[in-house]
C-alpha cells in the first residue's frame, strides 16, 4: 500500500516531520503563522485517514484474486489540492490566520497525483472522504 499525504484527526502539528495540513491547524490554534514554501503552487494528493483504514481493510479482506505478490497499491483520493488553495481557505475561514512565506524546500516535488484505478479494480478500494470534507473534520478535532 502506497499512502499519499495522509492527514486527519489525531495528528499532531508540532514536529518537523508534520503533514502542512497538521502544521497549518496547530500553528492557527497557537496563533503562529502559516509557512508557505515557495510560492504555493505545489500541489499534493491529500487522503484522509479514514480512507486508509478503508483500504487496509479491504487488502485484508480480499479474495486471492488481487495476489498481493509484490504489488503496489496508491491510496489516495486520485485529485489534487495546492498549497495556495489550502492556505487561501485557512484565512478565509479565520480571519487572524496570517501566511508567512519561506524559501522553496530543496527536492520538493511539485505535484503529486495517485492513480488509484488498481485499488479500485482489485481491493474495490474508493476513497469515501474527499479533501475538504477531511479538512473540515480534522479543523473540527483541533477545535478551531
Amino acid at each position: 500500500m502506497r499512502y499519499f499525504n495522509v492527514f486527519g484527526p489525531g495528528q499532531l502539528g508540532d514536529s518537523a516531520y508534520s503533514t502542512a495540513v497538521s502544521a497549518w491547524c496547530n500553528n492557527t490554534k497557537t496563533s503562529r503563522p502559516l509557512r508557505s514554501d515557495g510560492d504555493g503552487t505545489q500541489s499534493r494528493d491529500m487522503c484522509y485517514i479514514d480512507n486508509v483504514v478503508d483500504a487496509n481493510i479491504k487488502a485484508a479482506i480480499s479474495k486471492p484474486k488481487a495476489n498481493f505478490g509484490g504489488e503496489c497499491y496508491n491510496i489516495a483520493c486520485g485529485d489534487r489540492v495546492s498549497n495556495n488553495q489550502i492556505l487561501e481557505y485557512f484565512q478565509k475561514r479565520f480571519k487572524y490566520a496570517v501566511v508567512k512565506s519561506a524559501p522553496w524546500r530543496q527536492g520538493d516535488v511539485m505535484h503529486t497525483q495517485a492513480n488509484i484505478n488498481k485499488a479500485k479494480r482489485d481491493l474495490g478500494y474508493d476513497p469515501k472522504v474527499m479533501f475538504w470534507e477531511g479538512l473540515e473534520k480534522t479543523i473540527d478535532w483541533w477545535d478551531l
